[in-house]
Formats: structure tokens, C-alpha cells, sequence
């Protein structure tokens, strides 16, 4: 016997550009998390204590699987998720940018590459600044698309009086 599901049971459809920056956001988040594991494994290696590289690591990490957690919630059509988006990303985009004019990737850069050789550290800087971008355009895209998709996520929509 196959279940019916009433009209008002159905559930909602997930827009694509919803997908799109979920997915984007998802994998953003994994690869800063694997990038991070991997920076601590070189820092250990090259003679930092692995006390001072496993504190930093589990700080960036813990950013990591909160990007992934919040985009995640994107997915799942979470009305949290959408709140938090509109809420802290202006914040966030704030933030990067400020970050990346007032120049602190390279004394960011310079005090996580340690004992590295000197000659690492452009390229990391670029690889900083372009992670930072990248996340900045990411959070910007997000912010902008999230107010049509509202509805989506039951935003505005009046509810019953049981599940308020």
C-alpha cells in the first residue's frame, strides 16, 4: 500500500541556484578543512611543537565545519540557515574585505608558515588572499539570492497555529 502525501505535506522543491551555493559552500568548507589538516602535518614536520600547530589547526578547523554546517543547512532548506546567511554574512563579507585591504593575510601568512623557507610565503599569501576572495564571493552570492528563495525555506509564510 503506497502512502499519499497531502498537497500541504509535499515537500519543497530546492531551487538550483540553492544547489549551486550549497554545494559550493559544502565543498569551500571540506577543502579549507583538508587544506588545514594538511598545514598542520607540514608545520609538525618542519619543527613547529605539535602543540602550537594542533590549536591553530582546530581553530581554522572549527571555521571549516561551521562553513559546511551553514551551507549544509542551505540544503536541507533549514530556516536557521537562511536567518544566519542574511544575518552574519553582510557581516562576514565586512569582514574578508576589511581583511584584505588592511593587509593582515601576509602577517597572517607570516606567523602560520613558521619555519618555512621564505620563498613559500608569496604564493601562500596568494593562496590566502585567493581563498579569502573566493569566500567573500561565495558569501556575497548567497547573501544576494537568499531573499527570492525565501518562501522556499516558509520565511513570510503564514503558519498554523500549531506550528508556530
Amino acid at each position: 500500500m503506497r502512502a499519499s502525501i497531502h498537497a500541504t505535506q509535499r515537500p519543497a522543491e530546492r531551487p538550483l541556484g540553492l544547489a549551486i551555493l550549497s554545494i559550493s559552500g559544502v565543498v569551500f568548507g571540506l577543502a579549507l578543512g583538508l587544506l588545514v589538516v594538511s598545514w598542520a602535518a607540514v608545520r609538525t614536520l618542519s619543527g613547529t611543537p605539535a602543540s602550537q600547530a594542533l590549536i591553530a589547526a582546530l581553530l581554522v578547523l572549527l571555521l571549516a565545519l561551521t562553513i559546511v554546517w551553514l551551507y549544509w543547512g542551505l540544503w536541507e532548506m533549514v530556516p536557521s540557515a537562511w536567518w544566519t546567511h542574511i544575518i552574519l554574512g553582510p557581516l562576514l563579507v565586512l569582514a574578508l574585505a576589511l581583511a584584505l585591504l588592511t593587509q593582515t593575510v601576509p602577517a597572517l601568512v607570516a606567523l602560520a608558515a613558521g619555519a618555512l623557507p621564505e620563498a613559500a610565503r608569496p604564493p601562500a599569501e596568494r593562496a590566502a588572499s585567493g581563498a579569502l576572495l573566493a569566500l567573500m564571493g561565495l558569501q556575497g552570492a548567497t547573501i544576494g539570492y537568499l531573499p527570492s528563495v525565501r518562501r522556499t525555506f516558509g520565511i513570510g509564510v503564514p503558519k498554523r497555529a500549531w506550528e508556530r
